[in-house]
Formats: C-alpha cells, structure tokens, sequence
C-alpha cells in the first residue's frame, strides 16, 4: 500500500510538473517611429463646415503580429518613448502654456497621445484640447518614437 501510494504521488508530482511548464513565448517588441511628414490629419469637421471639430492627428501601421488569439487573449500595451532614456503607457497627457504675441494673450492646452489596435495593426492618435490646426500642416507633431509590447 505504501510502494502504492508512493507511486500515485511521483505519478502527481510530475504531471503537476509537467503541467506548469507551458509553452509560454517571450514578450514581442516592436518600436515604431512616427516622423512629422508620416502624421495624418482626421479633417472630420469637414462634413460640417468646421475644419477644427474634434479633429486629431493620425498614423497607421501595419503590425501583424498582432494576431487574432494576441487579440482576443493576449496584451497589447503601447508606449510613448522619449530620448531612448524612458518610456510612458499610453495615453500621454500633457498641459502646456504658450503666449500669443499677435493678440497678446496666453493660450492654454493640454495634449493627449493615445493609440487603438486591432488586428494587424495600430493607430496612434495625438489631439489638442483646442482642436485648433489653423494649418495643420504647420501644427503637425514632431517626430515622435513609440513601443509596443506584445503578451501572449
């Protein structure tokens, strides 16, 4: 009974073991840099005669090994990279000041950076506060450098 009892505890020992050892893949990263002339401008308020409604900056790319099982199980987590020296989750905040010398007032803004995925791909999104692109190829971002991490 004890040889028995010895065996059905080895037996449980390994497929406890056995078990815990998944095929489990190392995180993908992938870095992609967004330079000024790559951003894309949303010109949504263009339907209804306001070229400053809600409108944002764009920039797709193609990531495929975001995956439909990535998708529907995995971790899709997206970094604004600054310098090389530190990164911040998405989204990005930042509040910002700058002084209109033509009408001598100061103007007040924040802006976010955010991304979407999906399947294949990622779009990262940068939008004023004010919504206000005069000339929005003027107002474009600056190149900017992202990261994305995949989890499977």
């Amino acid at each position: 009974m004890k040889k028995l009892f010895s065996i059905l505890l080895m037996l449980c020992s390994l497929l406890l073991t056995l078990n815990s050892c998944k095929d489990e893949q190392p995180n993908q990263i992938i870095n992609v840099s967004v330079y000024r002339n790559d951003w894309k401008y949303s010109d949504l308020g263009i339907k209804d005669n306001n070229p400053y409604a809600n409108n944002y900056f764009f920039y797709t790319v193609d990531v495929p090994e975001i995956t439909k099982e990535v998708f529907q199980g995995g971790n899709v987590q997206i970094y604004t990279v600054m310098n090389d020296e530190m990164q911040h989750v998405l989204p990005y905040v930042r509040h910002y000041e700058e002084y209109n010398q033509t009408d001598s007032v100061w103007n007040y803004f924040t802006e976010t950076v955010d991304a979407f995925y999906g399947v294949g791909w990622v779009e990262f999104q940068l939008t004023s506060s004010d919504f206000y692109y005069e000339d929005h190829i003027e107002y474009a971002p600056n190149a900017m450098n992202f990261r994305v991490v995949i989890s499977h």
